[in-house]
C-alpha cells in the first residue's frame, strides 16, 4: 500500500501552486479557469436581431474571456449559468440563451401579461467542451421586451468542474 503526503502539488519549474490542500482536506485550485461578468452595454430594444452579449468582467482567472467569447483552454466540463431582466411599457418576454461555438446548448425563457413589470430569464448547463471551444451567452430575437444593463440585472458564469 502506498500514501502520499503533500499540502501542495506544483508543476516542475513554476513558483505558483496548482493545487494545495488545507488541513480539513478542501482543495484550493487557483489555476482554474473561471469567469463571471454581467452585461452593461445600452439596453437592447424589443425584438431586436439576436445578439451575443460582451460582458464587463468581474473576475476572469485565466484570462479565457475576451469581447464576448469564453475560449476553453483544455477539454472538460464547464458549469455555465446566465440570467437576465427586461422590462417594457407593454406584455412581453424575455428569450436569452448559453451557446456552445454559436449553437445553443440551454436557453431561459420568461413572459409577463402585465404592462411595466419586470420579467427574469435564467439558464444553465454543464457543457462537454474540446480545448478552444467557445462559450457565449446571447440574447435571442424573439425576445419582446428590452434587456436591460447593469449588475442588478444581469449576470453570467462560467467554470470548468472536471
Amino acid at each position: 500500500m502506498s500514501r502520499l503526503q503533500t499540502n501542495a502539488i506544483r508543476h516542475l519549474g513554476s513558483s505558483t501552486d496548482n493545487l494545495t490542500f488545507d488541513n480539513a482536506g478542501r482543495v484550493l485550485m487557483p489555476k482554474q479557469p473561471s469567469f463571471f461578468g454581467y452585461y452593461n452595454g445600452a439596453s437592447l430594444g424589443p425584438n431586436s436581431t439576436a445578439q451575443k452579449l460582451d460582458l464587463v468582467v468581474v473576475t476572469n482567472n485565466g484570462g479565457h474571456y475576451a469581447s464576448g467569447n469564453f475560449t476553453c483552454p483544455v477539454a472538460g466540463y464547464y458549469y455555465c449559468a446566465f440570467a437576465g431582466a427586461s422590462v417594457y411599457g407593454a406584455s412581453g418576454a424575455i428569450d436569452i440563451s448559453i451557446r456552445k461555438n454559436g449553437s445553443a446548448v440551454s436557453s431561459g425563457y420568461a413572459y409577463s401579461a402585465t404592462a411595466n413589470e419586470y420579467n427574469a430569464s435564467s439558464c444553465s448547463a454543464v457543457i462537454f467542451c474540446a480545448a478552444n471551444d467557445t462559450i457565449e451567452f446571447w440574447k435571442n430575437s424573439t425576445s419582446t421586451n428590452s434587456f436591460q444593463q447593469g449588475s442588478s440585472y444581469s449576470s453570467a458564469s462560467i467554470m470548468l468542474i472536471g
